[in-house]
């Protein structure tokens, strides 16, 4: 069966542009002074609600090590894109794991794109989201 759903990576190992789109959508929920950039408690606060826990200050040092961050040190957009490139070029599975946990499971973009409707709501492009709703 052809997948249905397209790859999370380019051929250059860049992310698609559906799931960069898709990722931004969840940076943005968890850049709460919209500078850009996650600082050490928005980056704590994803790391909990995506693994139920915070990263390990050695996993988070190797992190920032290998992905673009700002003068300060905190995570950028294209650095967040970065680590989710890495990690879906790893594994997969952890990164559809991590997509589920913020209501983008495969079946429920799989839905959206069967009925052409967005799979990140307009609302949620260029501005933080203030739901907790859950899509599924």
């Amino acid at each position: 069966m052809a997948e249905l759903i397209p790859p999370f990576l380019t051929p250059k190992n860049q992310l698609s542009p559906l799931f960069e789109k898709i990722f931004t959508s969840i940076f943005k929920k968890y850049d709460l002074d919209q500078d850009g950039c996650l600082n050490k408690s928005e980056l704590d606060a994803f790391a909990l609600a995506t693994n139920g826990e915070q990263f390990e200050e050695e996993s988070l040092k190797k992190i920032l090590e290998l992905v673009e961050k700002n003068e300060q040190g905190f995570l950028t957009l294209k650095g967040f894109l970065q680590m989710y490139a890495c990690q879906a070029l790893a594994d997969k599975d952890e990164t559809w794991n991590d997509l589920k946990t913020h209501g983008f499971s495969y079946d429920y973009i799989l839905e959206k794109m069967k009925r052409k409707e967005p799979i990140v709501p307009k609302h949620q492009i260029g501005r933080k989201n203030k739901s907790k709703k859950n899509h599924k």
